[in-house]
């Protein structure tokens, strides 16, 4: 075993990713156990037989953990945060609150401009991010967690509800987008896209976004959508309909552009629908404070790595 080092763990992965408007959350006496990776209880025993031959969990493990170790480290470090700050706190949730985090994305889906069953959806959603029932419900308890810690300090920003407004009745854009890790990546897109092959088929074929199960369809970006990073949505509207915008680089990913079809602006007034807009604004500001809660809590954590095979993964910056 190495010698312990403390890191600080400052990126989430995909402890959390944002899953729209979500409903607030109870708070009530009834625990709920934070869910954990569940280990085989010997690692000799056996996971699988070739021609009457035994593979070992103990013979994948070294794999397992090179391929996602640090992603599900992430994680754990966030859950055993938040567990220590509801603790802190005096919180505790209750069934109903994680429950309300998968209902209320439900309903979200079902009013989404990209159409389709909301099941179907959520299942190319942990389809892409690989979250089986284990991952997928300490998701749920992570963001539960996370809205009852933030719930009492979230003060909507003004000229918010205004763009919310913009965003469902303004001028917007249908668009499609190809997400790929690197810039170098984008040579194969290109090169599909050269050979005659649709930005659809290229989407499926080489995005990394969720949108690729439905050929890069990604939504409806307004120009002032704070659902959508103020440099994808210059790039949306800088970009003829039809045409493929230059690359924009967005939180790690490298990201090209087709917008489909313009929407005209509506003749809705803001005061007709005031109270939704307002009600939206909250749950907006709520997921940003939770997004900032979490950082904090990795950031913060002085983590002790023991496992030389997770050391040797992490970053070198110590502290």
């Amino acid at each position: 075993m190495s010698t312990a080092r403390v890191v600080s763990v400052a990126s989430l992965g995909y402890a959390l990713f944002a899953v729209g408007a979500l409903s607030s959350c109870e708070v009530a006496p009834a625990p709920v156990p934070v869910p954990v990776v569940a280990v085989a209880t010997a690692r000799v025993q056996p996971v699988a037989m070739v021609n009457g031959e035994t593979i070992s969990a103990a013979m994948i493990e070294e794999r397992l953990v090179e391929r996602a170790g640090i992603e599900m480290l992430d994680e754990l470090i966030l859950e055993t945060a938040l567990h220590q700050e509801l603790a802190r706190t005096g919180i505790v949730l209750s069934h109903d609150a994680v429950a309300n985090e998968e209902a209320a994305l439900r309903a979200m889906l079902e009013q989404s401009v990209l159409g389709g069953d909301p099941e179907t959806l959520i299942l190319e959603m942990r389809a892409m991010r690989h979250l089986g029932t284990v991952r997928w419900n300490a998701f749920l308890w992570r963001s539960a967690a996370l809205r009852a810690l933030i719930q009492n300090e979230t003060k909507v920003p003004a000229g918010l509800v205004e763009q919310l407004h913009d965003a469902q009745h303004g001028e917007r854009r249908v668009v499609r987008v190809i997400a790929v890790q690197l810039a170098d990546d984008l040579v194969d897109v290109r090169a599909a896209l050269a050979r005659g092959d649709s930005f659809e088929s290229a989407a499926t074929a080489y995005s990394i976004d969720p949108s690729a199960s439905r050929g890069g369809l990604a939504g409806v970006v307004s120009r002032q959508d704070p659902a959508w990073p103020a440099a994808f949505r210059e790039a949306t509207f800088a970009t003829a309909i039809g045409a493929i915008s230059d690359p924009v680089l967005l939180s790690g990913a490298v990201i090209i552009i087709r917008p489909e079809s313009a929407i005209a602006k509506d003749d809705v007034s803001i005061e007709t629908i005031r109270p939704s807009l307002e009600l939206e604004a909250l749950r907006h500001t709520q997921r940003a404070a939770m997004e900032s809660r979490a950082r904090a809590l990795v950031e913060g954590a002085r983590v002790t790595v023991l496992d030389r095979r997770l050391d040797a993964l992490l970053p070198t910056t110590t502290r």
